[in-house]
């Protein structure tokens, strides 16, 4: 049995809400899926999609106290959409989440947060495709024109991955220092961390071969030395 005053209030929440929609307002947007990852014991990863595949990814506990936000690590204008492989599209300002099944695949989604920001390398990457493919296509190149250009390629892809990846590790090191999140927790040494970006990236010379075809590039490896100062806390 309702009181008179829960009944008013009721009412009164009905009435606004009425309102809000007559002037065209909505409440927040709910997503159509959730999906979590464990992280450890006490937290997970929750990824809401919403509708054309818009995402957001938090890292929270089990209260709901968000630990890391990770569409604010994004570059401005930029969001975050489900996909079918982590990619970073600097034409829609769009990175995406590919496949996500463990606390570690994390670490994809540093490295395409990195690419978002590299935008110089990005732009370097598609004058050096540009120049190779010309090269290619013109059959008054001369050899070592063409051999410039493919070097001058392969350098471009190289640069653009070790910068992305760098700036991932980098960022994971920053959040570990504010926060106390240790987002690489699950490689246990530099070594791991470094058999996790090969493996991940499918090999430089895959990538070179990959730019050329005009897909995306996955490859450009870090020395251990440079894992282990970007991730020393």
């Amino acid at each position: 049995m309702y009181s008179k005053d829960t009944t008013d209030n009721k009412s009164r929440m009905l009435e606004g809400r009425i309102f809000n929609i007559f002037r065209g307002e909505r409440g927040p947007e709910e997503p159509v899926e959730t999906q979590r990852v464990a992280f450890d014991g006490e937290r997970y990863f929750d990824i809401r999609i919403f509708r054309k595949k818009r995402a957001e990814v938090v890292l929270k506990d089990k209260e709901d106290k968000v630990a890391v936000d990770f569409t604010k690590l994004l570059p401005p204008k930029y969001k975050l959409e489900i996909g079918k492989s982590w990619a970073s599209d600097h034409m829609r300002n769009v990175v995406h989440i590919g496949p996500w099944s463990v606390s570690r695949d994390v670490v994809g989604l540093l490295h395409e947060t990195g690419h978002a920001w590299n935008e110089k390398d990005q732009v370097g990457l598609f004058n050096a495709v540009y120049r190779y493919n010309a090269s290619v296509m013109d059959y008054r190149t001369e050899d070592k024109e063409k051999a410039d250009a493919e070097e001058g390629l392969k350098r471009a892809v190289l640069g653009n991955e070790r910068n992305a990846w760098a700036w991932g590790l980098r960022e994971a090191r920053r959040v570990r220092r504010e926060t106390g999140v240790d987002l690489l927790k699950d490689f246990k040494d530099v070594k791991e961390l470094k058999e996790y970006i090969d493996y991940f990236l499918g090999g430089y010379e895959q990538a070179v071969d990959a730019v050329k075809k005009l897909e995306m590039p996955y490859a450009g490896p870090l020395t251990a030395k440079e894992i282990e100062e970007y991730t020393k806390v």
